[in-house]
């Protein structure tokens, strides 16, 4: 036998320099605990039954919740199917007699056309309030929309019911209060019985629907376009107020109403409740 070992060698020791505190969980503690274990008996063999009974359940903590369009996008998408089939309807009855009068927008001419003089029906009537109450609703969700996803907090289906009511409420009141306005304006200085201030303000309403009705379902449900949408819909806001004060304008200088008044009602009726329509909105969130 062959001994590899020319001598005969003794185990090392391992002697402790200093004393070694034993770590009992490195592990630091959090909401769902470093560790799970089941308590043991007297033996230290079996498990403890009538302990287990009584240790403090852990339950878990409360998830986040989901985002709005998760939880409330297919209602919102039914309410725009709605809306597309009963415009097919209205357009099929109505056909392009409510953009007779686009023309005449931009005219430097207030004086009534041969479209405006024309008999009006009772689906022309019942057409353009369809696409007036359509445009209320679907800037209603976009303003909806872009409220809640600018804000930090979490919503509850209940508390989404009752920001979008206020949403409504507010457009509504301001809706009425632009057209009171425009009413009161054009009675006591026009000399017709049109009132053209009030005509070209609906015409912007709710051709601004009709416009701004696929590209507020493209910024709801494609998330990667929603500046581009926004980009649109600014032009299309900045175009029809344009609209509205040129013809605005246009019924000053007939009624030979001095220019010092005409830049009072420009920053009364023009911009001012639009101040204050964003300061509203703002406030809710």
């Amino acid at each position: 036998m062959i001994n590899l070992l020319s001598q005969n060698t003794d185990s090392i020791p391992f002697i402790l320099k200093r004393d070694v505190v034993a770590s009992i969980d490195t592990i630091p503690a959090n909401k769902f605990l470093s560790y799970e274990y089941l308590p043991l008996n007297s033996s230290k063999v079996l498990y403890n039954i009538d302990a287990m009974g009584s240790e403090a359940a852990f339950y878990g903590v409360e998830g986040v919740m989901r985002p709005f369009i998760q939880q409330f996008g297919g209602f919102i998408f039914l309410v725009f199917v709605l809306l597309f089939i009963m415009g097919s309807v209205v357009f099929a009855s109505s056909g392009l007699s409510h953009f007779a009068g686009i023309r005449s927008l931009f005219s430097f001419d207030n004086r009534s056309t041969k479209s405006d003089k024309k008999l009006v029906t009772t689906i022309d009537v019942l057409s353009k309030l369809f696409y007036a109450f359509q445009t209320y609703i679907i800037y209603s969700i976009l303003f909806f929309v872009i409220a809640v996803g600018s804000s930090n907090q979490l919503y509850s289906g209940y508390d989404h019911l009752v920001l979008y009511l206020q949403i409504t409420v507010v457009f509504a009141l301001f809706f009425l209060a632009k057209y009171l306005l425009y009413g009161i304006t054009g009675s006591l200085f026009s000399k017709t019985k049109t009132n053209v201030l009030i005509d070209t303000y609906l015409k912007v309403f709710f051709l601004t629907g009709i416009l701004s009705f696929v590209p507020i379902i493209i910024f709801i449900y494609v998330p990667e376009t929603k500046i581009y949408v926004l980009l649109f819909l600014s032009t299309l806001f900045i175009v029809g107020r344009a609209a509205i004060i040129l013809q605005s304008y246009l019924f000053f200088i007939k009624a030979h109403i001095g220019s010092s008044f005409y830049f009072v009602y420009l920053c009364g009726i023009e911009i001012m409740p639009y101040l204050l329509l964003y300061k509203a909105i703002v406030l809710i969130n």
